[in-house]
């Protein structure tokens, strides 16, 4: 029994998948350049969510993206019994890994996966989703940025005097 003979992908599409791979991965790098941004930004900030603070927006963006890493995280916990009292005042790094570390499993897995099945369908559209959320990661910073400048006094109305 003789397998199938595998056919090389023509120039064209080789030059097509490289392109689509240099868009995928600068895609994901600037979705990580948010991530450090947002992780920056929150520092030293407090965790609360529940209230209207300008990092607020940093923090669900990093949420977000840090979200099935703490979902695991949390099951560990369970089976371990790991004291997790080291997290309370240290959001924003533990969030940070959290959301670079799913961010580097999705562009190895997208990079493998799509490269290895010759997808070039696939990888645009992983491209596209990246796209997708760099923008709204950048909205949530731009969000948090007015907010910030709103709450200390940068934008005032502007008081036109009236002539008697």
């Amino acid at each position: 029994m003789a397998g199938k003979v595998k056919k090389s992908p023509s120039r064209r599409g080789q030059e097509k998948m490289r392109r689509a791979l240099r868009r995928f991965d600068l895609a994901t790098l600037s979705v990580a350049v948010l991530v450090i941004a947002s992780c920056l930004w929150c520092w030293n900030a407090e965790y609360r969510l529940g209230v209207g603070s300008p990092h607020g927006y940093a923090y669900w963006f990093l949420l977000v993206l840090a979200y099935p890493g703490l979902v695991f995280g949390s099951f560990v916990n369970l089976a371990a019994g790991a004291d997790t009292g080291f997290i309370t005042g240290a959001e924003a790094p533990v969030l940070g890994v959290s959301a670079f570390a799913l961010l580097f499993a999705a562009w190895l897995w997208v990079r493998l996966a799509m490269k290895r099945r010759w997808n070039l369908a696939g990888l645009r559209i992983a491209g596209n989703f990246m796209l997708i959320l760099f923008a709204w990661g950048a909205f949530q910073l731009l969000c948090g940025g007015a907010t910030a400048v709103w709450r200390h006094g940068g934008v005032a109305p502007r008081v036109e005097q009236r002539s008697k």
